[in-house]
C-alpha cells in the first residue's frame, strides 16, 4: 500500500476509533454517574492530576521519539520500554510515600488507600507504552481500536456491577485498572512486539535528549491543566469538585474531539502552504469558520437544555452541577479559536512563540485562581471564562503577525455565526421554557434538539450557504489528501 492511502486508511481508523471510544466511555460515564454520588467522583478528581503526570512520562516524550524514528531498532524499543519501567516504578514509590501528604492537603485521609491503589494503573501504563507507540509509528490505528474497545467494555462492566453493590469510589479504581490491564493484555498478545530487557546507553540519551523536553512540557500542561481540581478539592468539598469534573468532562466532549479530528484534517493541509501567506490565510478563514459552525451550535444546545439532560441522563441528584456545565459551555466557546490560532502559529514554525505563550498563560491562570477562589467557586468558573476569551485575543494578535490575520478580522468572520447561534439560542431557550412541564424530559430534550437545528441549518443556509461547500472541497480536493 502507498504511503498516501496508507495515510488516509490512518485517518479514517484514527477518526473511528476517538469517535468510537468517544461513545463508549460516554456511555460508561453516564452510567456510572446515575449509580455513583458526585462526591466519588470529586475523589477521584483530587489526584487526577497524578496520574495525568504518570501517563505523560509513560507515554510523552520518549514515545513521541519512537514514533518519529523511521526504523526504529528492537534495541532501541527495548531500551526505551526498560526506561518507562524504571520511571514508572520510581514514580509510583514517590507518589506512595507521598500519599499521606498528599491526602493531609486534601483533608481526606481516605485517599491515602486510593492513591497508592490508584497509582498502580501506572505501572501499567509502562507495559504498553512502547507497543502503542510502535502501532503510531507504523499507522495501524485499526488493531489499536480493536484492542481499545474490549477495555472500555470490560471494566465499564465491571466498574457498573461494583457501584451497583456499593463499593462506591472504589468502583471508579477498579474501572481504570481493569482498563489498562486489559489494555496491557491484548496489545501484549496482538501487537507483536516483546522487550529483550536489554538497555543501551547510547539509545537511551538519543531518545532522551528529544523525549525530555515534550515530557517537561507535558508534565506541564498536566499539572496546570488540573489547577482548578486541585484548588477546588483542597478548599471546597469532594461533592463540588465532583460536579465540577463531570460538567468539564461533558462540555468538553464536542470541543476536544470535534477539534481534534479538524485539526488532524487541517494541518498538512496548513502545512503544505505554510510559505504562501494569503492562500493560508483564505485557508484558514474557512477552517475557523467550518470549526465554529460544528461545534458552536452544539455547546449551545448543551447549554439550552442542560437541566432536562442531566436530570434525564444523571438523575435529580446531578442537578447542583447544571450551572457549572453551563458556565464551561461558555468557556468551550472560545477553545476552537484558540486551539486553531495555536495551530497557524505551529504551522509557521513559531514553537518558541507558542512555549512563552504557553507559559504565559500557565502563569496568569495561577496567580487568578489563587487570588479568586475567596469569592466562590463559581467565580473560578467565570475566570475560566475571562481568561479564555483574553487567550484567544492575546494568539489572535501573534496570529494576525504571522499571516496578518488579526483580531478585527477574525470577528469580522465569525461574527455571522456568533449571532446565527444566539438568535437559534434565544428562540431555543425561550421554546424550552415554554415546554419544560408540560412534556417529560426526553420529549423536551429532542423537540428543543430538532428545534434548534432546523433553525440553525436554515439560518446558515440563508447567510452562510458557501461555507460548507468550501470547506467540503478543502478536506476533500485539497493535495493535503492527493
Amino acid at each position: 500500500m502507498s504511503l498516501k492511502n496508507k495515510s488516509k486508511q490512518a485517518f479514517k481508523w484514527a477518526f473511528l476509533q476517538q469517535i468510537a471510544i468517544v461513545i463508549l466511555n460516554l456511555t460508561v460515564s453516564i452510567l456510572m454517574a446515575r449509580i455513583l454520588s458526585p462526591k466519588d467522583f470529586g475523589l477521584i478528581g483530587m489526584i487526577a492530576v497524578f496520574i495525568a503526570v504518570g501517563r505523560v512520562l509513560m507515554s510523552g516524550g520518549l514515545g513521541a521519539s519512537i514514533i518519529r524514528t523511521k526504523q526504529p531498532s528492537h534495541r532501541e524499543l527495548s531500551t526505551v520500554f526498560v526506561t518507562n519501567l524504571c520511571f514508572s516504578l520510581f514514580f509510583y514509590i514517590v507518589i506512595y510515600f507521598l500519599a499521606p501528604f498528599i491526602a493531609t492537603f486534601f483533608e481526606k485521609l481516605v485517599l491515602v488507600k486510593i492513591i497508592r491503589i490508584y497509582s498502580l494503573v501506572i505501572i501499567i501504563f509502562s507495559f504498553t507504552a512502547v507497543q502503542l507507540a510502535k502501532l503510531t509509528q507504523e499507522l495501524n490505528f485499526k488493531l489499536a481500536m480493536k484492542l481499545k474497545i474490549p477495555s472500555i467494555i470490560l471494566g465499564g462492566i465491571v466498574g457498573i456491577s461494583m457501584g451497583k453493590t456499593g463499593f462506591g469510589v472504589w468502583s471508579l479504581i477498579a474501572m481504570y485498572l481493569i482498563q489498562a490491564f486489559s489494555d496491557s493484555i491484548l496489545l501484549w498478545y496482538f501487537s507483536g512486539w516483546r522487550p529483550s530487557f536489554k538497555f543501551c546507553t547510547k539509545d537511551f540519551k538519543k531518545h532522551f535528549n528529544f523525549g525530555v523536553n515534550i515530557t517537561l512540557v507535558g508534565v506541564l500542561n498536566s499539572l496546570f491543566d488540573n489547577i482548578y481540581n486541585i484548588v477546588i478539592g483542597r478548599y471546597f468539598s469532594p461533592v463540588q469538585l465532583g460536579y465540577y469534573t463531570r460538567s468539564l468532562t461533558l462540555s468538553q466532549i464536542p470541543v476536544y474531539n470535534l477539534q481534534e479530528v479538524i485539526t488532524k484534517v487541517s494541518y498538512p493541509v496548513l502545512s503544505r502552504i505554510q510559505d504562501q501567506d494569503e492562500r493560508l490565510k483564505m485557508t484558514y478563514r474557512k477552517i475557523i469558520q467550518v470549526t465554529m459552525l460544528v461545534i458552536y451550535p452544539i455547546l449551545a444546545i448543551g447549554l439550552i437544555l442542560a437541566k432536562p439532560l442531566f436530570r434525564f441522563f444523571l438523575t435529580e441528584k446531578w442537578l447542583p452541577a447544571v450551572p457549572y456545565f453551563q458556565l464551561l459551555c461558555v468557556a468551550g466557546l472560545f477553545l476552537p479559536l484558540i486551539k486553531n490560532n495555536i495551530n497557524i502559529l505551529m504551522v509557521k514554525g513559531n514553537s518558541k512563540l507558542i512555549l512563552r505563550l504557553g507559559v504565559l498563560e500557565k502563569i496568569i491562570i495561577s496567580l487568578g485562581v489563587l487570588f479568586i477562589y475567596e469569592f466562590g467557586i463559581f467565580y473560578l468558573m467565570y475566570f475560566q471564562i475571562f481568561s479564555a476569551g483574553c487567550f484567544f485575543l492575546l494568539y489572535a494578535k501573534y496570529c494576525g503577525n504571522a499571516i496578518k490575520y488579526g483580531v478585527i478580522l477574525q470577528f469580522n468572520d465569525f461574527f455571522k455565526i456568533v449571532l446565527i447561534t444566539s438568535l437559534t439560542g434565544v428562540i431555543g431557550y425561550y421554546a424550552c421554557r415554554y415546554i419544560s412541564g408540560k412534556y417529560n424530559d426526553l420529549l423536551v430534550i429532542l423537540l428543543i434538539t430538532f428545534l434548534y437545528i432546523g433553525l440553525y441549518l436554515l439560518f446558515t443556509f440563508l447567510f452562510l450557504k458557501g461555507t460548507f461547500k468550501e470547506v467540503k472541497n478543502l478536506i476533500f480536493k485539497s493535495n493535503g489528501f492527493r
